[in-house]
């Protein structure tokens, strides 16, 4: 499907750069913040000042109001939660906001951004992003965006996301290879290379080793990106951005990419495995094809990682099968 559908388009055709203000929201789901973003940045790359931003709750609010009050965000993508406390927070940064655009046609989403509307300007205009307007369905009975971090209604949302996710993993397959410490990049090489795949993230459980271990791979030729905590908000969503748009086939991170889904990507490594099975549940999201066409492997290093893998049979329903001589089954198997 062509990108951005006409609706939209429009939306992004109106934008003013000369107006050094937040003119277009749009309002989206976590795992599909930086694909949006991605897109949205590479078709206005025809509209010369146009900056496109996009902020969630994982960074600090602090820096989104500096983001804003610099002047050159002029298309917002966000959560519902983290919009709405900018808008609060920040009103005088939306006064020029004309469009609120709903990434996709969730209820729950839909409700949010008619409620962020309120706070809005009156002629601000509520669509989707395919331009069907929803400004003629009744208004949904009142459940504050407030009420907790992020609001009553994101949190129901996020209680239903769990569920899928849970069905989601059940569908794919996992495995996992024995290593020791010194022997963890080897299999990692091992993998990569072994394995037919569009794109990969490589997870680590901490910023300082998703550094370490990035150099290591560009070092011996692989096409890598490296995002984690310890990067600026604006560095990490640019790199991002751009692995979503395919400008390279290889991520690695720590937690801060978990839950961002990537639409090519079809395989995950856990270089290191995570610490409990909501870590591992949540780096799956990243996966954005089908379920069957997918490979996570874990790298274990120790018996407590395979405790840990072996756990989440209990926990969660996963049968992580051990890759016996390093060999991962195709995904038919």
């Amino acid at each position: 499907q062509a990108f951005p559908p006409p609706g939209l388009a429009e939306c992004l055709e109106r934008v003013d750069p000369s107006t050094p203000s937040v003119q277009v929201l749009v309002m989206c789901g976590s795992s599909d913040l930086y694909s949006y973003k991605a897109s949205i940045d590479l078709w206005c790359s025809r509209l010369r000042g146009v900056h496109v931003s996009a902020v969630h709750t994982t960074m600090p609010i602090a820096r989104n109001g500096d983001m804003l009050e610099r002047g050159r965000t002029h298309i917002l993508i966000g959560t519902p939660g983290r919009l709405a406390a900018l808008v609060r927070q920040m009103p005088c940064q939306f006064k020029s906001t004309r469009f609120l655009l709903v990434a996709a046609l969730d209820a729950g989403l839909r409700s949010d951004a008619k409620r962020l509307a309120s706070k809005l300007a009156a002629d601000v205009q509520v669509r989707c992003v395919d331009g069907t307007s929803l400004v003629e369905e009744q208004a949904p009975p009142s459940l504050p965006l407030g009420g907790g971090p992020l609001g009553v209604r994101e949190e129901s949302l996020q209680q239903a996301e769990e569920q899928d996710v849970c069905q989601h993993l059940l569908r794919m397959p996992h495995f996992f290879v024995r290593a020791h410490d010194q022997g963890k990049l080897q299999h990692l090489s091992s993998v990569l290379d072994a394995v037919d795949f569009e794109q990969a993230v490589v997870f680590t459980n901490t910023s300082q080793q998703a550094s370490e271990l990035s150099r290591t791979l560009v070092a011996s030729g692989y096409p890598v990106f490296c995002t984690h905590a310890g990067l600026d908000p604006e560095s990490r969503g640019a790199r991002l951005g751009a692995f979503a748009a395919f400008e390279k086939r290889i991520l690695v991170t720590d937690e801060i990419a978990s839950r961002c889904k990537f639409p090519r990507l079809d395989l995950l490594v856990n270089f290191d495995v995570p610490q409990d099975s909501v870590a591992y549940a949540h780096r799956t999201e990243c996966l954005g094809k089908s379920p069957t066409a997918v490979r996570v492997v874990s790298i274990a290093a120790s018996l407590a990682d395979e405790a840990t893998l072996t756990s989440l049979r209990e926990l969660l329903g996963v049968d992580v099968r051990l890759v016996a001589g390093g060999c991962l089954p195709t995904t038919d198997s």
